[in-house]
């Protein structure tokens, strides 16, 4: 009597937990959704298994393996090679970039041989300049005119600058007014 009761409630609870068991596999995902950005615990991508061979075991995997490894070191060396050739190319270069930068302070920098020509060639020009615009501003207006109106801007600017304030006032009488203004916009600048 007691047994068949055990027994059935026994039976009743299995029953209940099956059912419960069930109805929670069920009902779950509907509770518990899965997004596709989550990752499943476990989940991992053979697509980083693809050249691996399941079915090579043993010695024959070894020697596979063995032989990819020498294959990796052959161009580990060659990348290795070719950078050492890079690094020769670029300390090369920077060789010959230091010799010509050296060159150029020689040849051009201040207290050089060639920058003292320089300056001499400017003063030489500066002088001829003022010479040549006192004896042209020593003229008249009217025979000024013709004459430094035929003469380029930049020879126009340069006896400006090299013309006191009266000599000024007496070139940019004798200038067209278009060549005058060409002056003043060269000089103000």
């Amino acid at each position: 009597m007691y047994g068949k009761r055990l027994l059935t409630l026994i039976l009743t609870f299995l029953g209940a937990f099956l059912g419960f068991l069930v109805l929670s596999f069920f009902l779950y995902p509907i509770f518990n959704p899965i997004d596709s950005d989550d990752e499943i615990p476990g989940d991992f991508d053979l697509s980083e298994l693809q050249d691996f061979n399941y079915m090579e075991f043993g010695p024959a995997a070894i020697v596979r393996l063995r032989q990819e490894i020498q294959d990796l070191e052959e161009a580990l060396e060659q990348l290795r090679e070719k950078e050492a050739q890079d690094v020769a190319v670029i300390d090369s270069l920077f060789q010959v970039n230091l010799r010509l930068e050296e060159n150029l302070a020689r040849l051009g920098g201040p207290g050089a041989p060639g920058q003292a020509q320089l300056a001499s060639a400017e003063v030489e020009l500066d002088q001829r300049t003022a010479e040549v615009a006192r004896s042209l501003l020593r003229l008249d207006e009217n025979e000024l005119a013709p004459i430094v109106n035929r003469l380029s801007d930049n020879q126009i600017v340069d006896l400006y600058r090299a013309s006191s304030n009266l000599q000024r006032e007496q070139l940019l009488r004798a200038l067209e007014p278009g060549k005058a203004a060409t002056l003043l916009r060269n000089v103000m600048s």
